[in-house]
């Protein structure tokens, strides 16, 4: 019965994810490809790329980025793009400043999230 109760929850919280993608990457090709991608960083300019199963529907996006404090989220910023309403797929840059862990939010219709990923920018030297 235990084993029914967690196959099920899994299948809820996996039906339940997003499909759009959140992206973080040194910078982008010419043709809109990631170079050098991933959520570990030690430089803090960095490219979001963001691909939707849909059409944004919108012609506006919101990327809020928040630092994580211990049980806090700080905004650290607010980047409003303009998109094609059709269009599934966008970037913008982002600067992390500070080492440490952050969250980006795009928001699209009535601010809802549409994608979310987590960063992390850690220091070398």
């Amino acid at each position: 019965m235990k084993q029914l109760f967690l196959i099920v929850i899994s299948v809820i919280i996996i039906g339940c994810k997003s499909n759009n993608e959140i992206s973080f990457c040194e910078g982008l090709t010419p043709e809109g490809n990631g170079i050098t991608c991933g959520t570990i960083f030690s430089v803090g300019y960095l490219a979001v790329q963001i691909t939707t199963k849909e059409p944004f529907g919108v012609d506006r996006l919101i990327f809020e980025v928040f630092e994580q404090n211990k049980n806090r989220l700080n905004k650290v910023s607010s980047i409003t793009i303009k998109v094609k309403e059709n269009s599934q797929s966008t970037s913008t840059r982002i600067h992390l400043y500070n080492e440490g862990k952050f969250i980006v939010k795009v928001l699209g219709n009535e601010n809802k999230i549409i994608a979310e990923g987590e960063v992390e920018i850690i220091e070398t030297y």
